[in-house]
């Protein structure tokens, strides 16, 4: 097991997941209340990312689709 390419496929997955909802930087920094620029930074050098700061973008993300489902749902 390669854990920098490990974190690369990390990377690119949480890409994917954005790109599949329509979501940008901005909006997932904002939920996670860090600074659009430090998660520009974190999803360009996954190899510098913990597990934890993964975890928080992951569910930003799911926060973020969960909302809408539920306003999409009235």
């Amino acid at each position: 097991f390669d854990p920098e390419q490990g974190m690369e496929d990390l990377r690119t997955a949480i890409k994917k997941l954005m790109d599949m909802h329509g979501l940008t930087q901005r909006q997932v920094a904002r939920q996670m209340g860090m600074d659009e620029a430090q998660l520009s930074r974190t999803l360009s050098k996954p190899q510098k990312s913990t597990y934890e700061t993964v975890t928080r973008i992951h569910r930003a993300i799911d926060e973020i689709v969960a909302a809408r489902q539920k306003r999409s749902s009235r």
